[in-house]
């Protein structure tokens, strides 16, 4: 088992009950962690008419903080790709968070995440942080006198980050923490743990407006399983932690942490970013790729039906905004080690050309939301279990029981992290 270093508090409960079918596209947008196309010589154009021929609209690139405010990584890159994706109507979410393993001043990488959204105005959304229960980028996570140093640091500097990018434009969108979905080892954080003590310290600051407009989490499936379970069954065991279907814990945990504050909850608005999530195909032998995969992998077909039902149980939770596969297009290089670099979680092949899990991926959000919304309150003891679906009642003179059944639910360079 993994390490952790898991706070007592009470179990994460929900329910999500069926009620009135929902349309294809009124659920949340779809699209991939991918920052191939900030790199591309055509600003990302051949890469955008691939998203949106499968019905993806959004793109996350990672930006880096090297503690310099006046210096924006990749500048070049993104001067000629913004106006790319905003000429080809792809929505542009950007990552920020420092380079290094560390906790940042926050006035210079505030000042710094202002710049960037200063110098592109067509971005309005921004994930301040990047997994930052994790001591691989955010450090420390405690120390002798403050054993939450992690959670408090960074809420201040998620509330100053907040204040300086409200003052840009009101409308820009500040996304949250991006929750790795577990802690690797004792220096780092269980994820609902620290989402629990960023409350604490909300609280203990008296602020009076919010820090955040939606919360990024990354459900990835356990890197134990071997090979990957499928997402309804990718949970964990460990109640700090959280999966592909264990969503409720993560509302269930933002509730604890902030309700009755001025930062709202999924009760009252705040929505959940999946900037993050993906199963690895294994590509050995393919002469598109390099090395031999060292870590657990599915198959290209099991891939593609395991994306697909990402979208099926995702479509129809409306406090879901967004959900983010990593990413679009495989890195070549299978031999790397297990936490960093070199994925083939992708919707195609090094050269461009469609996996299965591109077409399935397509066809699961063109159907969108075949089920009913999945709702959601706190302190329910049915945490994840939907309530199955009624059928319709029979036709008959004779009063029949109503019957129940379950509801259907980096080409180089590249992102350099990575779950596995």
């Amino acid at each position: 088992m993994l390490a952790a270093a898991c706070l007592a508090f009470p179990a994460a409960f929900a329910t999500a009950t069926a009620h009135t079918a929902v349309s294809a596209g009124s659920g949340p947008a779809f699209g991939v962690a991918e920052d191939a196309s900030k790199y591309a010589d055509d600003g990302g154009a051949t890469i955008y008419t691939s998203l949106k021929n499968a019905g993806l609209t959004e793109n996350r690139w990672t930006v880096t903080f090297d503690g310099n405010p006046a210096t924006i990584t990749d500048q070049s890159f993104l001067d000629r790709s913004v106006p790319a994706a905003a000429a080809a109507g792809v929505d542009v979410i950007m990552s920020l968070y420092p380079a290094h393993a560390q906790v940042p001043d926050p006035t210079a990488f505030c000042t710094w995440v202002g710049n960037i959204a200063t110098r592109y105005p067509t971005v309005t959304k921004f994930v301040v942080g990047n997994e930052v229960n994790a001591t691989r980028f955010w450090s420390p996570q405690h120390t002798p006198g403050d054993p939450n140093a992690g959670p408090d640091t960074y809420e201040k500097t998620l509330a100053q980050c907040y204040d300086t990018l409200k003052a840009i434009n009101p409308n820009i969108e500040v996304i949250g923490m991006g929750l790795a979905p577990r802690s690797v080892n004792s220096n780092s954080t269980a994820p609902l743990d620290f989402l629990r003590a960023v409350g604490a310290a909300y609280r203990a600051s008296h602020r009076t407006t919010p820090i955040m407009n939606a919360l990024a989490v990354h459900p990835y499936p356990n890197p134990n399983g071997n090979p990957p379970p499928a997402p309804d069954k990718a949970g964990y065991d460990n109640p700090g932690f959280y999966g592909i279907p264990q969503l409720s814990r993560v509302k269930q945990a933002t509730y604890d942490a902030f309700h009755g504050t001025a930062q709202p909850t999924t009760m009252n608005g705040l929505k959940l970013v999946i900037d993050e999530v993906g199963y690895q195909s294994n590509e050995n032998g393919n002469p598109q790729y390099t090395g031999t995969e060292s870590s657990p992998t599915v198959s290209e077909s099991q891939q593609a039906t395991y994306y697909a039902r990402v979208v099926k149980l995702y479509a129809c939770d409306p406090t879901i905004q967004a959900v983010l596969f990593f990413h679009l297009i495989d890195e070549k290089n299978l031999n790397v080690t297990p936490t960093s670099g070199g994925w083939q979680s992708g919707l195609e092949y090094p050269d461009g050309s469609p996996k299965p899990s591109y077409n399935a991926v397509r066809q699961a959000i063109a159907t969108g939301c075949t089920g009913g919304r999945v709702t959601w309150s706190p302190g329910n003891p049915h945490a994840g279990k939907p309530k199955p679906k009624l059928k319709p009642k029979t036709k008959t003179k004779t009063p029949v029981r109503v019957l129940h059944r379950p509801l259907k639910h980096k080409p180089a360079p590249k992102h350099k992290h990575r779950h596995k």
